[in-house]
């Protein structure tokens, strides 16, 4: 997420990940033609991979530890070239949507996506309760991901099941909205728990956290251009100074 405490405003950003064969950009076009957004989808090609982003707003969403609040849809390439590509995502998602692959939801490209993406939110300092981890499923597949299919890495993310009617705005609307609420919930608690003057000062110094622990990690030079690139167009979207923090 990021805090941009001049202006007064909060975005947090929910992201779309799966392997190839998911509707992770689907879904993007379908919270797209939603009525409450007006916005293009952004588009960043960096290093073979690409990477669409969707300005979601939230005037409707009321003040939260006294910001304006704001949301970005991101889907993640099902098959990232870069692993910092990858990373960078990971490490900026405040929600994560899993969606299987469409053919083949508990086949095995599906499976060791989900791993991939619960052990890089591991390694991101999560455990149970730190990040919605939603896992989208759809009402016309027989042989759907289920949680007997998750590995015992994934399953302590405790990620909720989702199940749509099908490939609609309505049902793309409806899962992010689950997602986007579950974000809000959590920081609402963090506000009354700690008050709104120690839970910004909590958010703001998870960012600096989230930043040291990202410059820690070596990267190849060639993907050194890509990552900037990311975390500038993420930045950029929300009007914000700061790098983006996993809430």
């Amino acid at each position: 997420m990021d805090i941009d405490i001049k202006a007064g405003t909060i975005t947090f950003r929910v992201l779309y990940h799966g392997p190839e064969g998911a509707t992770k950009f689907l879904n993007l076009r379908g919270l797209q033609s939603s009525a409450a957004v007006c916005e293009d989808l952004c588009v960043l090609h960096a290093d073979g991979d690409r990477v669409m982003t969707l300005a979601m707003g939230g005037d409707e969403i009321p003040p939260l530890l006294g910001l304006r609040v704001a949301f970005d849809a991101v889907a993640a390439p099902g098959a990232t070239a870069s692993r910092a590509i990858e990373r960078m995502l990971v490490l900026a998602a405040d929600a994560v949507v899993f969606l299987p692959d469409r053919r083949l939801p508990a086949g095995s490209e599906s499976r060791r996506a989900l791993v991939r993406l619960s052990r890089g939110l591991s390694a991101a300092g999560n455990s149970a309760g730190d990040i919605p981890l939603l896992i989208q499923n759809y009402e016309d597949e027989s042989s759907p991901l289920e949680r007997r299919h998750l590995d015992a890495h994934t399953a302590a993310l405790e990620p909720v099941f989702v199940s749509v009617p099908g490939d609609t705005p309505e049902a793309a609307e409806m899962v992010f909205r689950q997602a986007r609420e579950a974000v809000l919930h959590r920081v609402s608690d963090m506000g009354a728990v700690c008050g709104i003057a120690a839970a910004r000062e909590a958010l703001a110094r998870r960012v600096s956290d989230r930043e040291a622990a990202l410059s820690a990690v070596a990267e190849p030079a060639e993907e050194s251009w890509s990552t900037a690139a990311l975390w500038a167009m993420l930045g950029a979207m929300a009007a914000a100074a700061v790098v983006s923090w996993l809430l």
